[in-house]
């Protein structure tokens, strides 16, 4: 008896396929007056998609500039917190993602950002002169999950920056109470000296 196949499995399979190759969020650190940079090979008419936030340091902007082999600028922001870009490779080739600390000469700056590249689903895509409705939605669930994938990486890392600064400034209060508590130690040794050396010389008189 032959297998049935339903009409909407290769798009399943498909989906499937999408969720499975989510690239997880990077975390970086910028450091002032500097840049870094990612790259990513994509095929032409290949969709990439990414997307960025800064979650520590300074103003909590930086610079963000994504590139094409030929050199074009495909997303560019200016400090930004956060941004968010999709686009379809127009030629097959070495795509960069950069972000520039330059404006800030003294904060080193913590990003995290996403970057997927997308398979030949959206290759073949590209090349149909209509998308059906299916195919379509597909693509917009796809999208839906990396921003919701993606904003929960940028939320840990967000709580990460968090608690790494509530325990430096713990850190701080510490050290701070200590160095207190020794001057008022101090103060009061120097007090009680200070009166006792006051009483011996009145004895002597």
């Amino acid at each position: 008896m032959p297998t049935l196949i339903s009409p909407s499995a290769p798009y399943l399979l498909l989906l499937l396929s999408l969720i499975s190759n989510l690239a997880s969020a990077i975390q970086i650190s910028v450091p002032s007056y500097g840049d870094e940079c990612f790259y990513e090979k994509a095929e032409q008419n290949n969709k990439m998609a990414g997307s960025f936030e800064v979650v520590s340091g300074g103003m909590f902007d930086v610079d963000c500039d994504v590139k094409g082999p030929d050199g074009r600028s495909h997303y560019s922001a200016t400090k930004q917190k956060q941004g968010v870009f999709t686009f379809l490779a127009p030629s097959a080739g070495t795509y960069s993602i950069c972000f520039s600390n330059r404006m800030s000469s003294q904060a080193e700056k913590t990003v995290v950002f996403s970057l997927h590249t997308g398979d030949a689903f959206f290759k073949d895509v590209a090349k149909q002169e209509h998308i059906t409705p299916l195919e379509s939605e597909i693509t917009e669930l796809s999208d839906a999950i990396n921003k919701v994938e993606d904003e929960q990486q940028y939320m840990n890392a967000r709580e990460r920056a968090s608690r790494e600064m509530n325990e430096s400034t713990n850190r701080r209060v510490l050290w701070f109470s200590i160095l207190e508590a020794v001057v008022v130690v101090a103060l009061g040794w120097w007090q009680i000296s200070y009166l006792r050396q006051s009483f011996e010389k009145k004895g002597k008189f």
